[in-house]
């Protein structure tokens, strides 16, 4: 008894081997634009079948690589490799989200042990003079105080101070501008934080004001001006929920990729010789090279490699 075929199986032509069906020219026709569309032909038909004629070409060409055994060299192998990745990858994590069930005690649970990152928090933009000894950043103090030039204009009789004074240069060039500063004393840069006690003596002035008494950090002292400070506001449960369910959501997608990771490793990595892994050399600059093998004599540059080659009628002396 003949099986009847679902319309979208049906095929529109054949090549070698395989088929291009009704439902893959369908699929492929819903994932072009509809201006691109336009430029293949005036009518349904012309574009139905310009774009046929199209996928046949692609066919062709993977027919035409088979053909020269394409498939079997080593970079083809690789982006083949990556592709296939790739597509496990977005399998895994359209399942996954399709799957999640992030539940509101999740969220809840998450908000509450990360509960300081969503509470207000107070940021003080802070300008720093760092010195070795206290008596000298007493006496910038002194200074910025009494001086009649410094006052005459603070915002460049400071820049100059940090300019020619400041032992952290990292600093000095922004006129000692740390930015804004929190209570734990880190900063907008993740790799730039300061102790805690700037921004406890910030606290005691105003903005625009010097810190009256030098800080201690570690070996150095810091003459400290508050230049600003601006409040976050609360970002309540409810703000914050849709975010916090996606993160948890990702979260879900990273372990299920693990959890195949570790089956599919078990499956399938029968051996690793780890010793064999110091055979792999990388320069510096991250470059890697083959290493010499036993017995082979390393290439030493000539001396004469440099030289410029001789010139002259040929049986001449040089």
């Amino acid at each position: 008894m003949a099986v009847a075929q679902a319309p979208g199986d049906r095929a529109v032509v054949r090549i070698g081997d395989s088929a291009i069906t009704v439902g893959q020219i369908e699929k492929q026709l819903s994932r072009v634009p509809s201006f691109q569309l336009r430029m293949l032909g005036a009518t349904d038909a012309q574009v139905q079948a310009a774009f046929v004629d199209q996928l046949i070409d692609v066919e062709l060409f993977v027919q035409g690589a088979l053909d020269d055994k394409l498939d079997q060299r080593s970079d083809v192998r690789d982006r083949i490799r990556e592709v296939l990745r790739g597509a496990v990858i977005a399998d895994i994590s359209r399942e996954a989200m399709q799957a999640a069930t992030v539940s509101d005690e999740a969220i809840q649970a998450y908000y509450d042990k990360h509960r300081s990152r969503y509470q207000s928090q107070e940021r003080l933009k802070l300008w720093q003079i760092v010195v070795k000894e206290r008596a000298e950043a007493e006496h910038i103090i002194k200074l910025i105080g009494s001086d009649a030039e410094y006052l005459k204009d603070p915002t460049a009789g400071w820049e100059k101070l940090a300019r020619e004074r400041s032992l952290d240069k990292s600093t000095s060039m922004r006129k000692g501008a740390l930015g804004f500063v929190k209570a734990d004393g880190s900063t907008a840069h993740k790799d730039v934080s300061v102790t805690p006690a700037l921004f406890k003596a910030a606290l005691e002035v105003k903005n625009g004001e010097v810190v009256p008494q030098p800080v201690e950090d570690g070996h150095f002292w810091i003459v400290l001006q508050r230049r600003g400070s601006h409040v976050t506001p609360e970002r309540t449960l409810a703000s914050e929920a849709s975010t916090i369910r996606a993160k948890l959501s990702k979260t879900q997608v990273r372990q299920r990729a693990e959890e195949l990771l570790d089956r599919l490793r078990d499956d399938y990595v029968s051996e690793l010789l780890e010793s064999r892994i110091d055979e792999v050399e990388i320069n510096g600059q991250g470059d890697v090279n083959p290493r010499r093998r036993p017995g082979t004599l390393r290439r030493r540059h000539h001396p004469a490699a440099n030289t410029p080659r001789p010139s002259g009628p040929p049986g001449r002396l040089r």
